[in-house]
């Protein structure tokens, strides 16, 4: 019997397994009149060494609002999106290219690229979005992680990268950023949008962006759940 179990948890297990990213170019612009659309931003200053770019600068940070054909079929979906990039400004419309690889023009490392993944499976599915404090708190968690060149243990009141001007979005941010190691609530499947636009030479033209999408639990793996459950109700009933 175990090793049918066995089986059958190698079969959940290998269709929970990633699928290819699409390389095609999309067109990217703003739900409404605003980039934010409903979500909550707040006015930061951001400074980091490591980028002559911004030294300081005042910013809105939060979840940007916006939508595109991001699973290749009729239509555009409405999606919320954050920012990746803090050498230039989101601009919109433009075009981008769903990658697996981000970014060419700055590349993430697979550490970032962990950490980033765990500060959305750890905190993302209780974020309330509208919430401007905790909106631009996970905003600047993200970007102290692409840009903090001491890396871990992360804080936006020092190091290469820091943030000023909310304290209350600079104390979410530590809290989300303090908690990486903690549980897990809710997997996602990360998506990279890198910007394509041709219109600035030499670079690109808008901010680089990721989205997320909960991963569910494949039909395999309800099907070990409800097994599972089965046999725990025949072994009550023979006891």
């Amino acid at each position: 019997m175990f090793k049918n179990f066995a089986c059958v948890l190698a079969l959940a297990l290998s269709a929970t397994a990633a699928t290819a990213v699409s390389a095609a170019t999309i067109a990217l612009d703003k739900q409404g009149s605003s980039v934010f659309g409903s979500n909550g931003s707040t006015a930061v200053q951001i400074t980091s060494g490591a980028d002559p770019v911004v030294s300081p600068t005042w910013v809105a940070a939060g979840a940007f609002a916006l939508k595109g054909d991001l699973d290749g079929k009729p239509g555009a979906e409405l999606f919320d999106a954050f920012c990746l990039d803090i050498g230039t400004w989101l601009r919109l419309p433009s075009l981008y290219t769903v990658t697996g690889s981000p970014f060419a023009s700055d590349p993430l490392t697979a550490l970032q690229k962990s950490n980033i993944g765990k500060l959305f499976n750890t905190a993302y599915s209780t974020l309330n979005l509208a919430n401007a404090t905790q909106s631009a708190g996970f905003q600047l968690a993200l970007w102290e992680i692409v840009n903090e060149t001491a890396g871990a243990p992360f804080a936006l009141g020092s190091g290469n990268f820091h943030a000023t001007g909310s304290a209350a979005a600079n104390n979410f941010a530590d809290l989300l950023l303090a908690g990486l190691g903690g549980t897990q609530t809710q997997k996602y499947r990360m998506t990279f949008l890198q910007s394509t636009d041709p219109r600035i030479e030499g670079g690109h033209y808008s901010q680089n962006l990721v989205t997320v999408s909960p991963v569910p639990l494949p039909a395999a793996g309800l099907m070990l759940i409800a097994g599972l459950g089965g046999l725990g109700l025949m072994r009550r009933r023979r006891g």
